[in-house]
């Protein structure tokens, strides 16, 4: 028999993939099953957000990270 091939996925995609199992997790605790539900992530750009007055919030510090 082959091995099985497993996919080597970047940190990025890793956490999506724990974050979408601990939403769906938590979910089922709930009663909801695996198909009552959807994850979509929207991910827009620093530069889309303005914060602080109008500021973009890729020219300033905003005292964390969001990058994963």
């Amino acid at each position: 028999m082959g091995t099985k091939s497993v996919p080597i996925l970047p940190l990025e995609q890793m956490a999506k993939q724990r974050l979408y199992k601990l939403i769906f997790n938590q979910l089922k605790k709930l009663g909801y099953q695996d198909n009552d539900a959807v994850i979509v992530l929207s991910e827009p750009e620093l530069n889309n957000w303005g914060v602080r007055g109008g500021i973009p919030a890729n020219e300033i510090d905003l005292g964390f990270n969001l990058k994963v």
